[in-house]
């Protein structure tokens, strides 16, 4: 009973997801981004380093009516598709952002957004800095309860002084690529990503902006671009777009990687403040923006020694 999140008493409960994001507590919510590319640099690295994996990869190409259509060879395919697909793509960059309260006299807002974004071309060594930070708590508030709907009997409601992850279109995508590939790196999933055979109603915990946006609508997809545009929020993708990632990735403009991770993770945070009814933040005075390049960072320690 103990661990029954409906028998704490000082629970605030919302009982819809909208009214959830009205009310709750801007520092309960933990926004993430994340960017993907293949796991390898080509298709023949792949071919090299991993011939059952690159037969596999050909085996799903020949099955998938989607990837003949759009692409001439897996070879292609390979380049542009890999990335989204978390036993062929990795992770090179994750953005985390936070609120917290503001401090001095001379913000516009409430609060601050502090946002970290870091990015590596070594996975392992990007998901180990990921889940030690979410650990340690860092530059982002503490709070250690995660609630999760643990009863399918009971009405679905929302403790609105939890801690929730905030994403778009982050069921589908972003925590079941980083649940998989902190698995496939045998690292030990967080608890906010340990969901595995979950039904929807018991990862209440994840937020969705994407689904926030569709009001029982389920058959169109928004794209972020698309919604901050009607929110009338500046858009994410002013200096490139998802398609570009990789080729960045391979030119190694770790700059741009970051600071397009970044503006995901602001357009997140605006997104929810729309939906408060509130004041835009200003992105001159109210957002802190830490961008860390773990490869940089390592070879500038090398160089120390």
């Amino acid at each position: 009973m103990d661990n029954d999140p409906f028998a704490l008493a000082d629970v605030r409960w919302a009982t819809t997801l909208y009214q959830l994001i009205r009310t709750v507590d801007l520092e309960a919510l933990l926004f993430i981004d994340i960017e993907t590319v293949p796991e390898y640099n080509s298709y023949d690295e792949l071919k090299k380093h991993n011939p059952r994996k690159a037969q596999l990869w050909e085996e799903k190409f020949n099955h998938s009516t989607r990837l003949q259509q759009k692409y001439q060879s897996a070879e292609e395919a390979y380049i542009h598709e890999a990335g989204i697909f978390p036993e062929f793509g990795k992770v090179i960059v994750i953005g985390i952002g936070a609120y917290a309260r503001n401090t001095e006299n001379n913000k516009s807002s409430d609060y601050q957004l502090r946002v970290r974004v870091a990015g590596s071309s070594d996975e392992h060594k990007l998901l180990n800095d990921f889940t030690s930070l979410l650990k340690q708590g860092g530059r982002f508030p503490r709070r250690t309860q995660v609630w999760q709907n643990q009863n399918a009997a009971r009405p679905a409601r929302f403790p609105t002084n939890a801690l929730y992850l905030v994403g778009h279109n982050i069921r589908e995508f972003d925590v079941p690529f980083l649940a998989r590939r902190l698995l496939i790196a045998n690292q030990e999933l967080p608890p906010l990503l340990q969901i595995a055979g979950m039904r929807p109603w018991q990862i209440l915990h994840l937020i969705d902006t994407m689904e926030l946006w569709q009001f029982g609508d389920q058959r169109g997809y928004i794209s972020l671009d698309l919604l901050t545009c009607t929110l009338d929020i500046p858009s994410p993708k002013q200096h490139m777009r998802g398609k570009d990632v990789f080729t960045y990735y391979l030119q190694g403009k770790w700059e741009d990687l970051l600071n397009y991770c970044a503006q995901d993770v602001i357009a997140l945070a605006q997104i929810v403040r729309r939906f408060q009814g509130m004041q835009l933040l200003d992105i001159n005075k109210d957002i802190d923006i830490q961008r860390v390049n773990l490869d940089e960072s390592d070879k500038n320690d090398e160089e120390n020694k």
